[in-house]
């Protein structure tokens, strides 16, 4: 399902946003949004959360990298000209960009009586972590959450989309991230062998733990991984663990079906014309002032300065 807009961007979605922004904090402003000021601060923030993702910020230098040679100029790749703990005006430009959107579509909510509900949430973590993959869990909670809010409240402002084939299809590639609750039975067992023994068997005494999205990434990237994809009834190979090796069966999974809230996500995620000219609308609509030093505002988005380089 990775011929879509935005679920072909894996790294492109992950410039997101976060809310951690201070009225009491002192230092300049990064981007004013109707009235609401984006500091300085809390942009680092989120550019180190991102950066923090080694894993990640390769593959989005070679991405840069690739598509500075196909189209000529500099890559604009995560780090700056100053080196380690500094990050280049397109990339610092990029993530002004998400974190404005994620002011303006919560201030569009607010205002409309409008929520992004638990389905709207559920859905959105379950296309990022689709879109994600390998990336996913290595970045902080608090990027994760953001990402999440961000995409959720972008879709909440859309109208419910038809059920088209497409739409569906996504959806039932979604499903192994889409749940409200996970619930396993879990054994551990010193070697391998062992943890193998019980994994053919199938053979579960231990008690059944439920996880909701943030338990089950919050556990070894291994056992999230491991775990994620099973249907009932199905069980893990060993797992290693610090202790040994860990085998879970997959219980039972609940989650939301294709209702309007979910199928906003879906498609907005599909790149839905109709959702895009909405979500359009929204940041057309707002006054938005962006600090020179990481460009300006035009066409609802953030435009890099002209000089911009890696």
């Amino acid at each position: 399902m990775r011929t879509p807009a935005r679920i072909a961007g894996a790294l492109g979605l992950l410039l997101a946003a976060s809310t951690a922004l201070s009225a009491c904090d002192a230092s300049p402003y990064a981007a004013k949004v109707n009235g609401y000021v984006i500091k300085q601060t809390a942009l680092d923030s989120q550019l180190a959360g991102l950066a923090s993702n080694k894993t990640w910020v390769t593959a989005y230098d070679q991405q840069a990298q690739q598509q500075a040679q196909q189209n000529g100029g500099t890559a604009a790749t995560v780090e700056g000209t100053g080196g380690s703990g500094t990050y280049s005006t397109t990339f610092s430009s990029v993530t002004l960009d998400r974190l404005i959107r994620t002011v303006v579509f919560s201030q569009h909510l607010q205002a409309s009586g409008q929520v992004a509900d638990a389905d709207t949430h559920v859905a959105a973590r379950a296309v990022n972590e689709f879109e994600a993959q390998q990336f996913w869990t290595g970045f902080p909670q608090s990027v994760r959450t953001m990402l999440t809010q961000e995409l959720a409240e972008e879709a909440a402002v859309t109208s419910a989309p038809a059920r088209t084939s497409q739409l569906q299809q996504a959806f039932k590639s979604l499903q192994p991230y889409m749940f409200y609750t996970l619930c396993v039975q879990q054994a551990t067992a010193f070697t391998k062998t062992e943890a193998q023994a019980i994994s053919t068997s199938g053979n579960f005494t231990g008690a059944q733990v439920c996880y909701d999205q943030k338990a089950l990434e919050d556990q070894a990237p291994a056992f999230f991984s491991a775990v994620i994809q099973l249907s009932p009834g199905q069980v893990t190979q060993p797992v290693a663990t610090k202790g040994g090796f860990e085998v879970a069966k997959l219980v039972s999974r609940s989650g939301p079906p294709l209702n309007d809230s979910v199928a906003k996500v879906v498609a907005l995620a599909l790149g839905d014309a109709s959702a895009a000219k909405e979500v359009t609308a929204v940041l057309g609509a707002a006054n938005v002032k962006v600090n020179p030093a990481y460009g300006s505002w035009s066409s609802g988005q953030v435009n890099p300065p002209t000089a911009a380089g890696a």
